[in-house]
This record gives structure tokens, C-alpha cells and sequence, in this order.
């Protein structure tokens, strides 16, 4: 945390208690924002707050504009304020969870100690002070609850962590929801990745299809070519057929026994017969162009397939992160409701809290008046500073009865 960020707000949780054994003075310390009455700074002189070990379980999580987050609010803060002989102390007590793997020092934050203890009856105030800049906003690390998929023993040690953070009257529906919260969060996100990984194979066998028709196309238009060149060398050899016979019955009817024709007769047949080689040539690299042509179609159906089922499961994806979004954002709704409300009854203890101290500082003062002429006779010497704490009216009153047997 850097030494220019904004003092942290004091919680809102405090205690009141009237002990014995600690001397206290004169009340010295009221709520008007006075030098005397500003809050310390932490121990260190660059304003950096030491961090504390933060279980397992437990992570801080930085909030991104676009991606929701559930995160708890930061334990509470309690500002002790004790009254000393001379003049009136006020200490804070403070505990910032800093993210995991942080190495914490032997104690997170310390209280100054306040006076030696005393038989004499002395009362302890102990109350929550708010922050000079209440009403402001600060710039804090929030603190996430991120559920472990640990074993049971880990996620009752995290429900243990959680009672110690949050005492045992915060309502714990509450934590629970929260920690549902960052379930459903978590699961959304593992949702969003296979949706975009779904994406991606939709677009790899989309570029597949593309380049199979690329490839099918030639082969469709070389075979398309075949097949007329086909027809027409059948043709050709029909017509050959045709001449051949018209030879030969021509030959029988007028020249049976001309060698001339003989020769040629025998020269018609030889290139009959190569026409045939060709012919068989041609019918196999046709039947070659088939069989390609029916395996790349069986490829490209296949391919069809998987892209209509890539589908599919996008969109039963896409239906189910909508169903979770809107959930998240109900319970985005109930968990802020249930924060205005422990907001509202924290205001409230505040204020009784702060009306109790108010009276007891009067009773204090009251006191000290009302002793003052008792003490300026019994003590005529010191008849200035016999009021001047509350510890030496103490004493200067337990001493009266020996006073009054002289």
C-alpha cells in the first residue's frame, strides 16, 4: 500500500467497558476534530500498514470494471482510547488482510501501553472514534472469500476463520450466500472458457469446410471434363464401329481378295484397338476421380455434422451463463440489501455507544467538580492541581479519613 493512499475508516463495532485496575486522568479527548483529538497514524512513518497471514481459503481479489466480483467487506477496526495522568491518549488498533503467500511480522499492528496498574478504582473507556474523512471514498483492498476445493477439515478451519473475523453474532446466511456467490462466480467463469473454446473448434471446422470445398471444387470441374471428353470418344468409337462394318461389307461386295485392302483393314484395326487402351485408361482415372470425389464429400458431411453439434452446445452454454448471470445478479441484489441493513444497525450501536461516553465523561467532570472544594481544604498547598486528574483525586480522597483523624 502506498504512503499517499487515504487513511482506512474505523468500523463501527466497539465495545464499552468499565474495568478497574488502570489509573485513568481527566477526560481530555471529545469528538470536534481537534489536534488533540485526531486519530494516530499506524506504527510505521511512511503510513504502510503491515499485513497479517491470511488462512487457506482465503485470497484477495482485484475488481475489474468487467468481471463481477463478490468480495466481504475488511474486518472489523476497533479505536481504543484510554485517559492517562497527563493528559489523554488515543491508540488504533487495526488488522489489513494482505493477499495470500504474504509473510506476516510478529504482530500486525500495537497499542501503545497505557499507565501502570493501580489498586486505586480507575475506569477504562474503551470506544470507536470515526474517521476524519467519514462521508469520503476510500481506497482500500478488499478482501475475497475464494472457496478451496480443499478437504472437509479445510472448509471447517475456513468456517472457524470466518466466526473469528465476524464474531458470533453476524448472521451467517449471510457468509453463506456470499460464499455461494463465489461459487456461482467461479463457475461462470469456467462456463465463459468453454464457450470460448467452443468458439474457436466452431471457427477451426468452419476454415476446414472452407478449404475442403476449395479443394473439391477442381476435382468436381477435371471430372465434369472427363466425362464429356468420354461421351465424345464414345461417340468416336461408335462412329469407328460403323465405318468399319461399312468397310467391311464393301470389301466383301466389290475387292474380297485385294491385299491393299487387306493392309488397310489390318492398320483400322490396330488403331481400334488403341483407341480401346485409351478408352480403358480413361475409365480408370475416372473411376479414380470418383472415388475421391465421394470420400471428400463423406468428409465434408462429416465436417457438417460436427459443426451442427458445435452449435448446439454453444448455444445450450449460451442459455445456461445467462441463467447464472441473472442468478448472480439477484444475488448481487439480496447481498447489497443485506449490507444496508447490518450498515443501518452498526449506525445505531454507534450512536448509543457514542451518547454512553458522552455521559460519562459528564459524570467524570461532575466528579472532579464536586470533589475540588473537598480536596482545596484538606489539602490547602496543592489547592490548584488537586483536581487535575482524576488519579490524584482518587488518592487525595483515600487519604482524607487519615486527614480528618489528625
Amino acid at each position: 500500500m502506498a504512503s499517499t493512499s487515504p487513511p482506512r475508516k474505523t468500523s463501527l463495532d466497539a465495545v464499552l467497558s468499565i474495568s478497574t485496575g488502570h489509573p485513568l486522568g481527566k477526560p481530555n479527548t471529545s469528538f470536534t476534530g481537534k489536534d488533540d483529538d485526531a486519530l494516530p497514524q499506524p506504527p510505521t512513518a511512511s503510513a504502510v500498514e503491515e499485513p497479517t497471514a491470511v488462512p487457506t481459503g482465503f485470497q484477495s481479489e482485484s475488481v475489474d470494471g468487467d468481471v463481477p466480483s463478490t468480495t466481504l467487506p475488511p474486518s472489523p477496526q476497533v479505536t481504543a482510547m484510554e485517559v492517562c495522568p497527563a493528559a489523554a491518549q488515543v491508540t488504533t488498533s487495526s488488522t489489513i488482510t494482505s493477499p495470500v503467500n504474504t509473510t506476516p511480522p510478529a504482530t500486525a499492528s500495537t497499542v501503545p501501553a497505557a499507565a501502570a496498574p493501580s489498586p486505586a478504582l480507575a475506569l477504562t473507556t474503551t470506544v470507536d472514534v470515526p474517521s476524519a474523512n467519514k462521508g469520503k471514498q476510500v481506497q482500500s483492498s478488499p478482501m475475497a472469500i475464494e472457496l478451496s476445493a480443499g478437504s472437509d477439515s479445510e472448509r471447517t478451519a475456513s468456517d472457524e476463520i470466518i466466526r473469528w473475523r465476524h464474531g458470533l453474532e453476524l448472521d451467517q446466511v449471510s457468509i453463506l450466500d456470499r460464499i455461494e456467490d463465489q461459487k456461482n462466480m467461479t463457475r461462470l467463469i469456467q462456463l465463459m472458457a468453454e464457450s470460448s473454446d467452443l468458439v474457436l473448434k466452431v471457427v477451426k471446422n468452419s476454415s476446414a469446410k472452407d478449404t475442403l470445398l476449395e479443394r473439391i471444387a477442381p476435382l468436381a470441374e477435371i471430372a465434369d471434363q472427363v466425362q464429356e471428353e468420354l461421351a465424345i470418344l464414345r461417340n468416336e468409337v461408335a462412329g469407328y464401329r460403323n465405318i468399319r462394318n461399312e468397310f467391311k461389307d464393301k470389301l466383301r461386295d466389290f475387292l474380297g481378295h485385294d491385299p491393299a485392302l487387306f493392309e488397310a483393314k489390318k492398320q483400322a484395326e490396330e488403331q481400334v484397338q488403341k483407341l480401346q487402351a485409351e478408352l480403358t485408361q480413361l475409365k480408370d482415372k475416372n473411376e479414380e476421380l470418383t472415388k475421391a470425389k465421394d470420400s471428400t464429400e463423406k468428409k465434408l458431411a462429416h465436417s457438417i455434422t460436427l459443426n451442427v453439434k458445435s452449435h448446439e452446445q454453444a448455444n445450450y452454454y449460451k442459455d445456461k451463463l445467462e441463467t447464472l448471470s441473472k442468478k448472480h445478479e439477484d444475488l448481487k441484489k439480496k447481498a447489497a440489501n443485506e449490507l444496508s441493513t447490518m450498515k443501518a444497525k452498526h449506525n445505531e450501536v454507534f450512536m448509543k455507544i457514542k451518547a454512553e461516553l458522552e455521559e460519562a465523561r459528564r459524570m467524570n467532570a461532575e466528579l472532579c467538580q464536586a470533589a475540588e472544594p473537598i480536596l482545596d481544604n484538606l489539602h490547602a498547598a496543592t489547592a490548584e492541581s488537586n483536581t487535575s486528574s482524576l488519579q490524584s483525586v482518587v488518592e487525595r480522597l483515600q487519604s482524607a479519613p487519615s486527614k480528618l483523624k489528625k
